[in-house]
């Protein structure tokens, strides 16, 4: 084809031989494109961390706290359900006996008198009474730090494992009297209701030739102050054993701990100081 004079010239371009430059920018413009996700993910690794798994733990202690108070409650029922099982007569005669075995005060004139009735009754001779002024000035709280704790053999009333941290009026004794009349003295003091302990036992003749004895000794009388806080409202409530619910009822019946007996004489003999 010939147009103005000039030819016709066929070009034929082949695209799939020709080489397009690279663009440096596309593998960099990928990257950017993951970086949105990427930074969705990491912000909800966060929200679940800093959000989501606290509240999972704030549900794992609401759920032990509800546990806690369900066994509380239970034990609040059982509880109301023990006290209303008891009569305030009885409870009354009870603490009444209590405060005869272990008064909350000291006593130490109601002590003497109980020292005088069981000398009168039992026709010994009080030669002297002393009460030691250091169980007199005895602080109303704290325990007597000068006076030793009494053997867990020889203490009336009460179980002995709880008598050492009372504390204790302390009055010393100079008798005369004869041997059986000493026994049963003993006898007496240990069978009253205010739990005591007797130490310091020192018996002598008194030389005449007769059954006549001359005795000194000291009385432990044991005393606890009442609470002065009350305890909490959970604690149990501790039912009394039956040796102990029947020391209260001696007390109520017969103002006595314990029945009066003499202690065994040794060598067999009724009287130590008698003549052979």
């Amino acid at each position: 084809m010939t147009i103005h004079g000039f030819r016709e010239v066929k070009i034929e371009m082949n695209l799939s031989a020709v080489t397009l430059p690279k663009i440096g920018g596309l593998e960099t413009f990928k990257g950017f494109s993951l970086a949105a996700p990427i930074a969705g993910i990491l912000a909800s690794l966060v929200v679940i961390g800093f959000i989501i798994w606290p509240k999972f733990g704030a549900i794992g202690e609401l759920k032990s706290s509800n546990v806690d108070l369900e066994s509380r409650a239970a034990s609040l029922e059982a509880k109301v359900g023990v006290l209303s099982t008891l009569d305030s007569n009885v409870l009354e005669k009870q603490l009444a006996a209590s405060e005869a075995l272990l008064p909350s005060q000291k006593d130490v004139f109601v002590l003497i008198r109980q020292i005088e009735n069981s000398a009168s009754a039992t026709g010994i001779l009080l030669d002297k009474i002393d009460v030691v002024p250091g169980s007199i000035n005895e602080s109303e709280s704290g325990t007597s730090e000068i006076l030793s704790a009494p053997p867990s053999n020889a203490v009336s009333g009460l179980d002995a494992n709880l008598i050492p941290n009372s504390p204790k009026v302390q009055v010393r004794l100079s008798i005369t009297s004869s041997y059986s009349s000493l026994l049963n003295f003993l006898s007496k003091m240990y069978s009253d209701a205010r739990v005591i302990n007797i130490e310091d036992l020192a018996v002598s003749s008194s030389g005449s030739g007769e059954s006549e004895v001359r005795s000194a000794f000291s009385i432990d009388a044991f005393w606890q102050p009442l609470p002065v806080d009350l305890g909490s409202i959970e604690k149990p409530v501790q039912g009394l054993s039956d040796a102990e619910v029947q020391l209260l009822s001696n007390v109520e019946q017969k103002g006595v701990s314990s029945e009066a007996t003499a202690p065994e004489v040794p060598l067999g003999r009724p009287d130590l100081f008698a003549p052979f």
